[in-house]
């Protein structure tokens, strides 16, 4: 009878995501949206696309999104921290 044994780690990371509330706007104006990771080294990505691409801002600093908004806009952030990603 023959056996082995294998060892391999295992990293667990929790990465969770909050940001500012829904905002309703009646005519077009600067908004401020907020994001805050619980990694702080995280890479923010600010989209009009789930997905992330063609993003608006990104950065490890890029904590709020300052923008003109004229026109209904859904906006997308995520955070990417050690391999894990959360899109809020």
């Amino acid at each position: 009878v023959c056996t082995d044994t294998i060892r391999q780690s295992v990293n667990v990371v929790d990465l969770s995501l909050d940001v500012s509330d829904d905002v309703t706007l009646c005519e077009p104006e600067d908004v401020s949206l907020l994001a805050l990771a619980s990694n702080n080294s995280a890479l923010y990505n600010w989209s009009f696309f789930e997905d992330g691409t063609n993003p608006i801002l990104e950065g490890v600093n890029a904590t709020e999104l300052s923008y003109f908004f004229d026109s209904p806009q859904v906006v997308y952030v995520s955070a990417s921290a050690n391999g894990c990603t959360v899109v809020e």
